[in-house]
């Protein structure tokens, strides 16, 4: 299990460290900085040799002072070297996390719909975010911790030997030791961390949720449901953290331990080694610095792991979501794709469950003819905004067909058949921009609101689009969302225009406008109005009653009461 463990985080690390062939110029300048602050660090304990034992020899006071000199120089050098590897490895860290960032990103808004109907949004934000951030400690801490400290440990026993060989093997005795426990340490922190990374995320997530329906919680009012559920999750977060601070503090007192065995091996042996003139003072000094010098990569290493720890963590939940499929990716072909051109839509024995066993159509069969205003109707539930997911190519039926002008929906490029649809719900997105921003959505067409803003002052209807607009339409009432959604779907000139239960949460005199709107901006598009009200059926050509995930259409003029329809 533990080698299995092994093999999963180095194939992460391999992941994403592949990333760092996009820097090739900052890692080869990290790498030159890092070979030169090293060599520098282990010249130390050698001129602190050679400067001892000369000065000791020769009693020439000039002599410490160049010695010193060296010495001090060297620590200069050592630190240039430093600053300029921590400048280049961050900088590579936030270039690299920059672009995952926006891969991350724009991958998340090409996953399915069914992908978002078991995901909390406040997890995906703490990917976004969080993961991310501490990614970049992969990069940085990881990458200045593991390889720097590696190549440290290394050339100190390098220098170790050279200085003295028994006493070398004096000061390693313990290492055997300090791997075990390391090993033993890396295992626990490693589930311990997991843990940790999803304690945080229901509780990010939670904030999140609770936040966006602040106003459900203050109107019924649910502030004890809201903090009982917190403290919950607060609670089991901290039981986490509390692990993990129990198992550092006997790690630490372990390695303190573990160098002070080596550290005394070394004053004794040394010591009886000095008295039996087998080494110089000056070899004593030297080593007892260069054993000093030892154990603190060792202790960065430990400090920096809980860091790279929950790195790894971040890391395995990003690589889920990139290794999640993209939405119905359109295949490559040297064939053109076709283009929507009239509108006409065509359901043939269409069958759809969302969970794969509950069936919400089944066997559903209908035309809509290019132009024509078409309403779907039935009782909550019955799947009315299901067939707009399914022309929307939101999900795939699990059988029959879907035509548009004759062709099977999945010959269209997604791209065109989204830009050919347009769906306006009830629930209407509104971006924090101005509104006319919202209209647009950034491609600027001074014409197209030219002609727009014609339109609207026939109707009667006024609208500021240079007005900022706060968080989900703050500021905005339920009848100008509705306005504004519709002018977007005329701005960008769909064939197919859907309505969503649009104009369940407006008046019926401002509805009356939207009406009018949609009558004037339009004509000769295919419209289909999913809804309740008598007043919006009345402006249908058909009716499509939905009814036990079957289909049977109507005329307006057959219908007197919408009561009625529901009683069919």
């Amino acid at each position: 299990m533990e080698a299995k463990n092994i093999k999963e985080e180095l194939k992460f690390l391999r992941y994403f460290f592949s990333y760092l062939l996009t820097q090739k110029n900052l890692v080869i300048l990290s790498v030159i900085f890092l070979v030169g602050g090293i060599l520098s660090e282990i010249s130390i304990p050698l001129l602190i040799r050679k400067g001892a034992d000369k000065v000791i020899d020769t009693k020439r006071f000039e002599l410490l002072l160049i010695y010193s000199g060296a010495v001090l120089l060297a620590i200069i050098i050592s630190s240039i070297n430093h600053y300029f590897l921590i400048y280049f490895t961050n900088k590579v860290g936030q270039n690299i996390i920059y672009d995952i960032r926006k891969q991350l990103f724009s991958h998340i808004i090409r996953l399915p719909m069914s992908f978002f109907d078991k995901t909390q949004s406040g997890k995906l934000v703490i990917r976004l975010t969080n993961d991310v951030e501490n990614l970049s400690e992969l990069f940085v801490s990881g990458l200045i911790t593991f390889t720097a400290d590696i190549l440290i440990i290394a050339g100190i026993i390098t220098v170790l030997f050279i200085l003295n060989l028994k006493l070398a093997l004096v000061s390693i005795a313990v290492f055997p030791i300090m791997i075990i426990v390391v090993i033993l340490f890396r295992k626990k922190a490693s589930r311990i961390y997991l843990e940790i990374r999803r304690r945080i995320s229901e509780l990010n997530s939670f904030i999140s949720e609770s936040i966006l329906g602040i106003k459900t919680i203050k109107i019924l009012p649910a502030y004890s449901f809201a903090i009982r559920n917190f403290e919950t999750l607060n609670r089991k977060y901290s039981e986490e953290v509390e692990k993990s601070i129990i198992l550092f503090a006997l790690f630490f007192s372990s390695i303190i331990f573990i160098s002070s065995i080596s550290l005394g091996s070394v004053m004794w042996f040394g010591g009886l080694k000095i008295l039996e003139r087998e080494i110089g003072f000056g070899t004593f000094l030297a080593f007892w610095y260069a054993v000093n010098k030892l154990f603190d990569p060792i202790w960065d290493f430990s400090e920096k792991y809980n860091i790279v720890q929950s790195a790894i963590a971040a890391a395995k939940r990003i690589r889920e979501i990139f290794s999640t499929p993209k939405e119905y990716e359109d295949r490559k072909t040297q064939k053109p794709k076709p283009k929507i051109e009239k509108g006409e839509i065509e359901f043939k024995d269409v069958w759809f469950s969302y969970d794969g066993k509950k069936t919400v159509i089944s066997n559903v069969s209908f035309k809509i003819n290019s132009g024509e205003k078409v309403a779907i109707v039935g009782l909550t539930g019955a799947g009315k905004t299901t067939i707009a997911n399914l022309l929307t190519r939101v999900y795939k039926p699990q059988k029959g067909k879907i035509l548009i002008d004759g062709k099977d929906i999945d010959e269209y490029e997604l791209s065109e058949l989204r830009k050919s649809i347009s769906l306006i719900h009830q629930d209407v997105f509104i971006f924090s921009r101005k509104v006319k921003e919202n209209i647009t959505l950034g491609e600027d067409d001074d014409e197209k609101m030219k002609k727009i803003m014609k339109i609207l002052e026939q109707i009667g209807i006024e609208l500021d689009i240079e007005k900022e607009i706060g968080e989900d339409g703050a500021g905005l009432s339920s009848g100008e969302k509705q306005i504004i959604a519709t002018l977007r779907a005329l701005y960008f000139d769909p064939k197919i225009i859907i309505f969503d239960e649009a104009t369940a949460f407006v008046d019926p005199n401002t509805e009356k406008k939207i009406n009018k709107l949609i009558d004037e901006l339009f004509q000769g598009k295919t419209i289909i109005k999913i809804a309740h009200r008598p007043e919006t059926i009345k402006t249908t050509q058909r009716i499509i009653l939905i009814k036990k995930g079957k289909v049977q259409e109507l005329s307006p003029k057959e219908i007197k009461n919408i009561e009625l329809i529901y009683q069919i």
